[in-house]
């Protein structure tokens, strides 16, 4: 008899948009940064999910990225904004980014 594997929401969810303009931009840059911190710091998809958006029409603010559950969207996101949002939402540093 096999296993079921059961159904869970991770704790934390990273949205990141890679429509044209947010992909033009950097967000396909700053999704894999996060993709490979995850797995460098051995996070797993039960605390936290890093998913790509296709676009989220807020080109104007373009690349946008927003973490839940706090709902807390990004706009503007360098590589380095990106670094400094996930040593405080990921790995929880206390030395908060500037927004």
């Amino acid at each position: 008899m096999s296993k079921k594997k059961e159904f869970y929401g991770p704790k934390k969810v990273i949205y990141i948009c890679e429509g044209g303009t947010c992909k033009k931009k950097g967000s396909k840059e700053i999704y894999k940064m996060y993709k490979k911190g995850t797995k460098v710091f051995g996070i797993k998809n039960d605390e936290v999910e890093v998913v790509r958006m296709h676009c989220t029409d807020r080109c104007n603010f373009a690349p946008v990225m927003a973490f839940q559950p706090e709902n807390k969207w990004c706009a503007k996101v360098t590589l380095g904004k990106a670094e400094e949002l996930f040593k405080e939402k990921i790995l929880g540093e206390e030395n908060k980014s500037s927004e």
